[in-house]
């Protein structure tokens, strides 16, 4: 019996001891007491923050103000003081979940410098648009689930939702799960994560300008800036562009103001003269300092005129650029190589979609064939930036930069990489070294006929107050007609300053009179804006 005894004692002790030895690792095993602290708590989520898009400085695009949440815990003093901060409508429909008796969160529409009192604690949450919406068309939009739908959000959107941080409150609750009248809590705070995210070649301080400057002056078209020699994208604006917190508003417009058009195909016109300065430079053509322009020149079975059948007079290639002397080009034209003008073309990045991201694309454009170029009604066209010729902003863009950069092609970019929280880079997008396309001296005989564009050509109105620019005007024909009137295209494109060019800038305006003269003035305020920068 005394034996018996002994051994349920003995086994009554090492019941004890393996229940303190229990107690204390749970109590300081993290997990552990992590997991007793969550069953014995009830928890209620405030907010999460998804991952950050940045600037090429690390200025935030996205999350850059706070909304504020308000969590509440049903008390009288909690009714009280949050009667004070809500419109009486909001109150009411508070009424349920005051009267359930657990505790909730919202988010408050008035953004207050409203302080924690009993029963309610206030917390600040980044918000993930601004009102300014200055990049909608680049940064894209989520949808109600938080999932990328366009832009940059769904590109990267894997990455973005790996970096989301969260904000959650824990009420403690007794062993049956019953809230305490007056319970401790504690607060689960991640918010920081969001720190990670995806840095752009986008210069907010450039974005900025070019997006007002696009607001005032653009109903359709797209500015942009890019950084000379790399073509790094430093500004885009497409217009119209849309609110990514009210899509379904903006789902309902008939004015496209989803479709980035930077990424869109249109006739060239003028501007795609560079392209035929080139290619007659670097064939040597003969007798391209002494052309006489009539006004109107016949190729293939096909009279072409100059613009509003204008009569130039004698015209050399820099001349010729600066007045957007058609016949100029469309009389040499014919002794190009066809071969090698078409390779030209192609190594220009015409015919070619540009990606910029997973998703982020532009359309190809058409660059006719070379067996098209040996009809000499369609090198006519092709010659001036008519006929079948299709081409997007960013080939312009692109083009531009190539002549800025002393003949160098490069694509251009938008993505410089992915950082982590401490702002270090995880992944950094290769850059492809720019291509020798063009030979300097060509280069600078076209640069001297940009030159002479604005400062006394077709590109007057583009000049800015005391900074030398070069560009190109083109009012592109698209054989469209509207209510009796042919709708029109205009192009204004350049760099600066004229030596050493730090950007490179284009304007595209749909459905306009003139590119000189509807284009030209915005580019001028594009350019002596940033300049400033």
């Amino acid at each position: 019996m005394l034996k018996r005894i002994v051994i349920v004692f003995i086994i009554l002790l090492l019941g004890i001891f393996t229940g303190i030895f229990r107690l204390y690792y749970w109590s300081f095993n993290e997990s552990f007491s992590t997991a007793a602290i969550k069953n014995s708590s009830y928890s209620v989520m405030v907010g999460s923050c998804r991952g950050n898009i940045y600037d090429c400085n690390k200025i935030p695009l996205v999350n850059e103000l706070n909304d504020s949440y308000c969590a509440i815990f049903p008390s009288i003093d909690a009714c009280s003081s949050l009667s004070k901060i809500v419109s009486q409508e909001e109150m009411v429909s508070y009424i349920p979940n005051l009267n359930s008796g657990k505790p909730f969160c919202i988010k408050l529409k008035k953004q207050n410098n409203i302080k924690d009192v009993k029963g309610l604690r206030i917390f600040k949450i980044p918000k993930r648009y601004s009102e300014e919406n200055i990049l909608s068309h680049i940064l894209g939009y989520l949808d109600n689930c938080g999932e990328g739908i366009s832009g940059i959000e769904k590109s990267f959107n894997d990455y973005l939702k790996d970096c989301t941080g969260i904000l959650s409150i824990n009420y403690r609750t007794d062993a049956l799960g019953r809230l305490f009248k007056d319970p401790s809590i504690s607060v689960e705070d991640s918010i920081y994560r969001h720190s990670g995210g995806v840095v752009l070649t986008i210069d907010k301080k450039i974005q900025r300008k070019i997006s007002k400057i696009a607001k005032e002056h653009l109903k359709k078209g797209v500015i942009i800036v890019t950084q000379v020699p790399n073509c790094e994208i430093r500004g885009l604006a497409s217009m119209p562009d849309f609110n990514p917190e009210n899509i379904e508003n903006d789902l309902k417009r008939e004015d496209s103001p989803f479709l980035n058009r930077a990424l869109q195909i249109y006739n060239a016109g003028s501007v795609f003269k560079l392209v035929t300065a080139m290619a007659l430079l670097e064939d040597n053509i003969d007798g391209l300092d002494n052309y006489n322009c009539e006004g109107s020149v016949v190729a293939g079975n096909s009279c072409f005129h100059c613009a509003n059948c204008r009569i130039h007079g004698v015209q050399d290639l820099k001349r010729a650029l600066s007045n957007s002397c058609n016949t100029y080009f469309i009389n040499f034209s014919k002794y190009l190589n066809t071969e090698k003008f078409h390779n030209l073309i192609g190594n220009l990045g015409f015919g070619k979609s540009t990606e910029l991201a997973k998703d982020i694309v532009s359309k190809n454009g058409y660059v006719p064939s070379i067996d098209e170029l040996k009809d000499l009604n369609e090198l006519a066209n092709i010659s001036f930036g008519q006929g079948k010729l299709m081409v997007t902003p960013l080939q312009i863009i692109a083009l531009i930069n190539t002549i800025a950069s002393n003949g160098e092609y490069t694509e251009p970019t938008l993505v410089e990489g992915l950082i982590d929280q401490g702002f270090s880079f995880v992944k950094k997008i290769k850059k492809e070294k720019g291509e020798k396309i063009v030979s300097e001296s060509a280069i600078k005989e076209i640069k001297e006929g940009m030159l002479m564009c604005t400062e006394a050509g077709t590109g007057i109105l583009g000049k800015p107050n005391n900074i030398k620019v070069c560009a190109k005007t083109s009012t592109a024909q698209t054989g469209i007609i509207k209510d009796g009137r042919s709708i029109l295209q205009g192009w204004f494109a350049g760099f600066y300053p004229e030596k050493n060019p730090k950007y490179s800038v284009l304007v595209l305006a749909e459905d306009i009179e003139s590119g000189g003269v509807d284009c030209g003035p915005i580019f001028k305020e594009v350019v002596e804006e940033i300049s400033k920068t």
